[in-house]
C-alpha cells in the first residue's frame, strides 16, 4: 500500500518544505503520490486515513527532530501552541489518531507519544490531573469542551476525581463517601465549586454514579446499591 518508506517520507517532506517556504498555501498531501498502486474504491476510505497518517507523523517528526532538533520527550513535555503554529503542523493532528479534546487541551503530549511511540513515556490519567490543576490555578477557565466525552473520557474523568478525593476528603471513608456524594445539592456544589459538575454531566447521571465508577476496587456494591435506593425514595417521598 505506501510507497518505499523513503520515497513516501520524501514526498511528504518535500510538500512541507514547500509549504513553509510559501510555494504552497496550503498543507495538502495527495493520497494517489503516496500509495505505491491505484486504491481500490471500496477500500479508499481506510487507505486514506492509514496514508494522510504516516505521512503526516513523518512531517511532524521531521519538525520536531531537524527543525526543533528537540529530542521527543522534551517535545513532549515543551511544546506550545505557539510552537506548533510557527511549524505549520498544526492542520496535520487530525490525521492522528487521537481524541481531538485532548489537543484542544493544548497539552501535546498524547499526540507526541502517537508521533514517537517508543521515545515518548505518556500517561493520560497524569496528563487529565495536570489539566485539572491548571485549571485549580488559574491558568485554564476549564476543560476544554467535551473533553470527557470522547471514548477516553471516563478514564480520564477517574483521574480528576480521585485527585480531587485525595486532595479534599483523604480522610474520609468509603462509607462517608459514599453518602457524601448521595446527599445531591450539598454534594454536587462542592463539585461544582472544584471544576467537577459540569465535567461530569452529561458522562454520569448522577455524583454517586460517577464516584462509584471512578475508584477502582474500593467500590462498594452493597453501599452504591443502598444510597441509589435512598435516593429514589427521598425523590418519591417528596412526590407524595
Amino acid at each position: 500500500m505506501f510507497k518505499g518508506e523513503n520515497r513516501m517520507r520524501n514526498y511528504a517532506l518535500e510538500v512541507y518544505e514547500d509549504y513553509l517556504l510559501g510555494k504552497k498555501k496550503i498543507l495538502r498531501l495527495n493520497i494517489e503520490a503516496i500509495a505505491d498502486k491505484p486504491i481500490k474504491k471500496e477500500d479508499k476510505k481506510i487507505a486514506k486515513e492509514r496514508l494522510l497518517e504516516k505521512a503526516s507523523t513523518e512531517i511532524i517528526r521531521y519538525a520536531i527532530k531537524d527543525i526543533l532538533r528537540w529530542d521527543p520527550q522534551y517535545a513532549a513535555e515543551n511544546i506550545t501552541g505557539e510552537i506548533v503554529d510557527q511549524l505549520k503542523i498544526r492542520t496535520l493532528f487530525k490525521h492522528i489518531d487521537t481524541p481531538i479534546t485532548v489537543i484542544q487541551s493544548g497539552d501535546y503530549r498524547m499526540l507526541m507519544k502517537k508521533v514517537f511511540p517508543s521515545e515518548v513515556s505518556y500517561n493520560l490519567k497524569d496528563q487529565a490531573v495536570d489539566i485539572y490543576k491548571k485549571i485549580l490555578n488559574g491558568e485554564m477557565k476549564s476543560f476544554p469542551n467535551g473533553y470527557f466525552k470522547d471514548e477516553l473520557g471516563r478514564e480520564k474523568l477517574s483521574a480528576v476525581l480521585n485527585y480531587y478525593i485525595a486532595t479534599n476528603l483523604a480522610a474520609s471513608s468509603i462509607k462517608e463517601l459514599y453518602s457524601d456524594f448521595a446527599k445531591g445539592s450539598g454534594r454536587i456544589k462542592k463539585l461544582d465549586t472544584a471544576y467537577i459538575f459540569y465535567a461530569y454531566s452529561g458522562v454520569y447521571d448522577s455524583p454517586l454514579d460517577l464516584l462509584h465508577n471512578s475508584i477502582g476496587d474500593k467500590k462498594d456494591d452493597f453501599l452504591y446499591n443502598f444510597y441509589s435506593f435512598m435516593g429514589v425514595f427521598d425523590e418519591i417521598s417528596k412526590e407524595m
